[in-house]
C-alpha cells in the first residue's frame, strides 16, 4: 500500500486490500470535469430490489446491496429519516456496474471548471449538473 504524506491510498473504512476505483463504472477522469456515476438507493428501495439486503449490526438495522453497485451498508433508520427531507437520501458512487433496475445518473463534479465540455460524453446521459441555477 503506497502512502503519501501518512495517508493510505485505499479508501477510508475500506476492507484491508480493497483499492478504492479510480475508474471503472463509478467515474471518470478523461477530463477536467470529473464525472461521477452514483446510484440511488431510495430506487433500490422503491422498485423492491431483490439485491437489496437488510440485517442487524449492533441493534441497528442496515441495508446494502448484494451486488455492491453501491459500496456503503446503511443505517435503514437514518435513511428513512433523510428520505423525509426535502432533499432525501441523495446517491452514493457506483462501485460495480449498475443493474438494469437501478436508478442511477452523472453528476459532473467539476462542471464550473473553464475546460469545456467533457470530453467521454458516452459515460453517461443522464447528467446532472451540481451547480446551481
Amino acid at each position: 500500500m503506497s502512502e503519501s504524506a501518512g495517508i493510505p491510498s485505499r479508501r477510508p473504512g475500506a476492507r484491508v486490500g480493497t483499492p478504492f476505483p479510480d475508474d471503472g463504472p463509478g467515474g471518470c477522469r478523461s477530463c477536467a470535469v470529473h464525472c461521477e456515476r452514483v446510484v440511488y438507493p431510495s430506487g433500490c428501495r422503491a422498485a423492491e430490489c431483490t439485491r437489496l439486503y437488510t440485517y442487524l449490526r449492533d441493534g441497528r438495522e442496515v441495508m446494502g446491496c448484494l451486488d455492491k453497485v453501491f459500496w456503503a451498508e446503511i443505517d435503514v433508520e437514518h435513511f428513512a429519516a433523510l428520505q423525509q427531507s426535502r432533499d432525501g437520501f441523495g446517491g452514493l458512487r457506483v462501485w460495480r456496474t449498475p443493474r438494469s433496475i437501478c436508478q442511477c445518473a452523472v453528476v459532473r463534479t467539476f462542471a464550473h471548471r473553464p475546460h469545456g465540455p467533457c470530453v467521454a460524453p458516452e459515460f453517461g446521459t443522464d447528467v446532472i449538473d451540481p451547480t446551481p441555477a
